[in-house]
């Protein structure tokens, strides 16, 4: 009986050639695979949603890891927005004395209501109100006080040019012009230096409804306090207590409030040239103290 011959035919090379001859289907679109992807997010999102209803959490091992996971993203996300949220009501950073600076130099003038409060060993409370007009840029000012009494209505007017300074008198119809103070300085000037302090406490507060920032600072016998609106960056009150500030005056403190940037000019004026002027008013007696002559 005869052997076969050996076959030659190898089962691996013939599976080989025939995935050769198949048809390769093309590359789907990018764009359909990244839909498809999204749709299927989408389902998944849908039935993490079913599984957390009433009917599923009956079901035992409801809450797996993967639910856990999505539990806690969730309460994430609500404190990040929370937070964002108060971030964006109280301000982007917290409000430094350089952005008052920057507020404030937008404007040239600016009007507020001063009260000077003396305390004396004869008088306590002591108060007087001004009205002032200030300059913001140069040491230039004017203040107006009315005094009431029974002898009538008195005004006393103060100004600055920045190199003299004028008072007068209604009542009297005098003035007094001397030389400005070698140290008077502008507000603009007077917030710099306020910025420059070292020590200044900060917090955030209300002041008469408005969100605010208090900065607060003390140094010897002197407490300088400032509020400052929050949105417009801008003073809204000062206060300046001094202690002992010279002899039979036990405590003296400025208030400065009503603040209003650029206001119109008070009437009778055209221009802050006008307003700053130390030129005596006509009619008054003068005692000019810059030369120490009479006039």
């Amino acid at each position: 009986m005869s052997e076969h011959p050996e076959s030659t035919h190898d089962p691996l090379d013939e599976a080989i050639a025939a995935f050769q001859r198949m048809n390769v289907p093309d590359r789907p679109l990018d764009a359909l695979v990244l839909r498809r992807l999204d749709a299927d997010r989408d389902e998944a999102a849908r039935r993490a949603v079913l599984h957390s209803s009433p009917a599923a959490r009956k079901q035992p091992g409801c809450y797996g890891p993967r639910m856990r996971w999505l539990a806690r993203s969730a309460v994430a996300a609500v404190v990040v927005l929370g937070g964002l949220g108060v971030w964006l009501l109280n301000g982007s950073a917290p409000l430094a004395l350089a952005d008052v600076v920057k507020a404030a130099e937008k404007h040239r003038l600016v009007r507020y209501r001063e009260q000077e409060v003396t305390d004396t060993e004869a008088k306590t409370g002591s108060a007087r109100d001004s009205t002032v007009y200030a300059d913001i840029r140069a040491p230039r000012l004017y203040s107006e006080s009315r005094l009431h009494d029974p002898e009538g209505e008195c005004v006393m007017v103060s100004v600055h040019d920045g190199k003299r300074h004028l008072t007068s008198n209604s009542r009297q119809k005098t003035a007094t012009l001397d030389r400005a103070p070698k140290d008077y300085k502008s507000l603009l000037c007077c917030l710099e230096e306020f910025q420059q302090k070292k020590g200044v406490a900060q917090e955030n507060g209300r002041l008469d409804g408005r969100a605010a920032v208090k900065y607060r600072h003390v140094e010897g016998r002197q407490t300088i306090t400032l509020w400052v609106d929050a949105k417009t960056r801008l003073p809204l009150r000062l206060e300046q207590e001094c202690i002992d500030p010279k002899p039979g005056v036990a405590r003296a403190t400025l208030i400065w409030t009503d603040f209003a940037w650029d206001p119109e000019l008070p009437a009778g004026f055209e221009s802050l040239d006008q307003l700053f002027s130390a030129q005596p008013p006509d009619g008054y007696t003068v005692e000019d103290r810059t030369n120490r002559s009479k006039i």
